[in-house]
């Protein structure tokens, strides 16, 4: 549940009582029909931004604001028995963008996005109710009523107990729902750029009207040539895909629930025109099948399947509810307890965004058999959301054994004021939990001081000798002009000290260095490797050769010269020399903490599937967690068999 615009100036709350919700009466366009609405919709397309669809002349913004028809009403119901309603599921957006509203006659301030939204829902108000009529039968008055669950004006968001209340309320008010719609936005601000979505590729989803039924709602196309707005290119069709999933929507937190627990597949709202999400979340499965069957050369046909690839893994990365839809309905996720599903969520959420930091947490559980969690971990608002972090972390890690969640793979962590170091920022929190193993041991420790120390059990492996990390600017980007003299850094502070300690030339290492990065960073396999000479052990040959694209010819997945991009790979890691001359990633990285020597020293720990570094404190009595090492380690009873395991104490 965010936190935003929602005012309510003039507007009255009576309290809920348990079993109660509000909803939005909405007195929709009777007058608006299917074909109108398309008709509508092509008139948008086609029209520049801030002219009149209707009579081709400017218009002001009094003329893009909700129809004065409309008319909002705010009403209570009892949930097991309320009308057949619609859950909106959008973006809240810029907390200071508000635009007025009416409600029973009252002014309230709503988030800009929402105005629009409510203002769209009018235009295919009848569509919406044709649907619910029919599914559920439900006797026609001749008026179009259309019912609307919205979290901005049914929550009393002043209200933080209110608020606190209605989260585990969540799931069962989507469930509940007809369906859930969508909002994406508007056309006009499509045209403006402000989506960066090219007109005529909107084409695809005319296509795919044609083809798809809405779920529980009337088709409002029967049939149409796509063809008519032009063609469109592969690669535009594709970029506007990608332009339109990076809308702010696909990466809301509250997102993952909205869309996982609709009974009916969501549907979607662009402009006037409603689609099936499902066109979205589909579409390179689809592109792939149009593309096989194509009548061009192979070729081609393989060059357009790599670069769907690409659209494949963006789709993946900018929409983590769509796989979470599926995820959480499969019977090995459900057989599981609550707090292993947290675990798993947890690990999926990395990207999301929330207004309010709680919601990170509050947000997933929705997903998850949330009464079952102990009573300390109900949704409060008032409580700083440090402390809830700590919370969770603390429930999940002692009830699962697994230490896992502490492997954040977020290079520059925002650290939390006052919190152990083994508490996750789960509001930066990124994790790839699921190409992980699970644990072949178990995490036995428990919690001492208040609960602020973690007692695990490990046994000390080896100490970081140097640490290198490629120089970054305040926001954590990397600074390509230093990239020469941190590669010569690199060379001579971690891999040739490494080569000595190894008895080995530089070159051999190097390439070991290299050959492991593709592997474990980007899951390929180097097929091709150059021979080694002498004359390429020096700096200045390391370095020409990485800026060179001259590592040989190096075939991975079908592409040539992938040395092109070592630069690049480099930059985006840091790097440590462990006293077995062993180098190594370091994911999660606390520059602060880090003190080259005894002080900094690499553990094996039970619970966890890889190496842990720890910062010695207090004289060696405890440590904080630094980050953790991206190497290949069997952490099993047979690791520790004939090793020293000793009590770690975690601050």
């Amino acid at each position: 549940m965010e936190s935003g615009p929602a005012k309510g100036k003039t507007l009255r709350y009576q309290p809920l009582k348990d079993t109660e919700i509000r909803l939005i009466k909405m007195l929709g366009n009777a007058a608006s029909t299917s074909r109108e609405n398309m008709v509508n919709v092509l008139r948008r397309l086609v029209t520049p931004a801030g002219v009149s669809p209707y009579t081709g002349e400017l218009q002001n913004e009094a003329e893009t604001s909700p129809h004065p028809s409309t008319v909002l009403q705010l009403q209570t119901h009892n949930l097991k028995n309320c009308p057949p309603f619609i859950a909106l599921s959008y973006v809240w957006g810029d907390p200071l963008a508000t635009a007025a509203i009416r409600i029973d006659g009252k002014c309230v301030d709503v988030g800009v996005n929402l105005r629009d939204a409510l203002a769209r829902i009018y235009d295919v108000s009848s569509t919406l109710q044709a649907g619910i009529s029919t599914s559920t039968k439900t006797l026609s008055t001749g008026q179009v009523e259309l019912f609307l669950w919205v979290d901005a004006v049914c929550i009393n968001q002043a209200d933080m107990a209110e608020r606190s209340r209605q989260v585990p309320r969540m799931r069962e008010i989507y469930r509940s729902a007809y369906s859930v719609l969508v909002w994406l936005g508007d056309f006009e601000k499509l045209q403006r750029g402000e989506l960066d979505v090219d007109v005529p590729a909107h084409s695809l989803l005319l296509d795919a009207m044609g083809v798809e039924e809405l779920d529980g709602f009337p088709k409002l196309v029967t049939e149409w040539d796509a063809s008519v707005l032009g063609d469109v290119a592969f690669d535009e069709l594709n970029h506007a895909y990608l332009n339109l999933m990076a809308s702010p929507w696909f990466r809301r937190v509250w997102v993952l629930q909205e869309y996982a627990l609709s009974c009916r597949r969501p549907i979607a709202l662009i402009g006037s025109y409603l689609l099936p999400l499902r066109v979205l979340e589909d579409w390179p499965a689809t592109m792939r099948e149009r593309t096989r069957a194509l009548d061009t050369s192979p070729e081609e046909i393989s060059s357009r399947l790599d670069r769907l690839h690409v659209i494949e893994a963006g789709k993946r990365s900018n929409w983590p509810s769509a796989a979470i839809r599926y995820l959480i309905r499969a019977t090995e996720f459900r057989s599981k307890s609550t707090a292993h599903q947290l675990v798993r969520l947890v690990a999926k959420m990395g990207g999301q965004r929330a207004t309010v930091p709680h919601d990170y947490i509050y947000g997933l559980l929705g997903l998850v058999d949330s009464w079952t969690l102990p009573s300390h971990l109900a949704p409060d608002y008032t409580l700083p959301h440090a402390r809830v972090f700590a919370d969770y972390a603390r429930f999940l890690i002692r009830r699962t054994g697994d230490l896992r969640l502490l492997m954040d793979r977020a290079s520059h962590p925002d650290c939390l004021e006052g919190t152990p170091s083994w508490v996750p920022n789960f509001g930066t929190y990124s994790a790839d939990l699921e190409s992980e193993p699970e644990p072949q041991t178990r995490h036995v420790g428990g919690f001492v001081t208040d609960s602020r120390i973690l007692v695990a059990q490990g046994t000390k492996v080896a100490e970081v000798l140097h640490h290198h990390a490629p120089e970054r600017d305040e926001d954590g980007r990397f600074i390509a002009s230093n990239m020469e003299q941190s590669l010569r850094e690199f060379h001579d502070k971690i891999l040739a000290v490494s080569a000595k300690m190894r008895s080995e030339p530089v070159s051999h290492v190097a390439w070991k260095w290299l050959e492991g990065l593709f592997q474990q960073q980007l899951n390929t396999v180097v097929t091709v490797m150059p021979t080694v000479s002498e004359e390429n052990r020096s700096v200045d040959d390391f370095v020409r050769r990485a800026f060179a694209r001259a590592f040989s010819t190096v075939h991975v997945d079908n592409r040539e010269d992938l040395a092109l991009y070592i630069p690049i790979i480099f930059s985006s890691f840091n790097y440590s020399l462990l006293s077995d001359g062993t180098v190594a990633v370091l994911h999660h990285c606390r520059y602060e903490l880090i003190q080259p020597g005894p002080q900094t020293t690499v553990w094996a720990l039970k619970g966890s599937t890889r190496l842990f570094v720890l910062s010695t404190q207090d004289g060696g009595k405890t440590y904080r967690y630094v980050g953790w090492l991206h190497m290949k380690v069997e952490l099993d009873e047979e690791f520790f068999l004939g090793k020293t395991v000793n009590e770690v104490s975690l601050v």
